[in-house]
């Protein structure tokens, strides 16, 4: 996760296709108001009614392949004995949004080395494989997005539409 010290996604990037980045950034529910995407991302919610005390974004693009038996809570929260994590259906959508992102349904902006799925060594490490507990939650998180973007009649952005609507790499999923 990441609050940019407080910014703004466009303030990190300043740029007028700040949005691209959008693409890379899943926010999570704020305590004083919601966080608003401007790339129609959804918004994360916390179980048992938390919320984040700032801006704060799940980046889609760090990842890191750990065994759960390695994971310890670290941090504010876990100091004053508070387990902040997603409730289900948020950590479904992000899932599905994970998902998105290494399959290249979602645009990943290349202008540097950013993550593992970037580099082209000799070693070139393959793209993460999802097994089949979170290809569920892939479906879900995927049924999830369906439907919120059909209530609220929104788009889902995915970072392939500069290139105009007969470019062979224009998708919309």
């Amino acid at each position: 996760m990441t609050s940019f010290g407080s910014r703004t996604v466009e303030e990190k990037y300043n740029s007028p296709n700040a949005w691209r980045h959008w693409l890379e950034y899943v926010p999570i529910m704020q305590q004083h108001g919601a966080t608003v995407s401007d790339a129609n991302m959804p918004l994360l919610a916390l179980a048992n009614g938390e919320a984040m005390t700032q801006r704060t974004y799940v980046h889609l693009d760090h990842f890191f392949d750990i065994e759960a038996r390695y994971l310890d809570m670290h941090g504010r929260n876990a100091r004053f004995g508070r387990s902040v994590h997603l409730e289900d259906a948020a950590l479904s959508v992000l899932v599905f949004k994970f998902y998105q992102f290494i399959t290249g349904e979602v645009e990943r902006p290349h202008a540097r080395l950013r993550s593992p799925l970037d580099y082209r060594g000799p070693e070139q490490l393959a793209r993460p494989v999802l097994g089949s507990a979170a290809l569920e939650k892939v479906r879900e998180g995927r049924a999830l997005e369906t439907a919120r973007r059909t209530q609220t009649g929104a788009y889902e952005w995915t970072g392939w539409e500069e290139f105009g609507p007969h470019h062979w790499m224009n998708r919309r999923f």
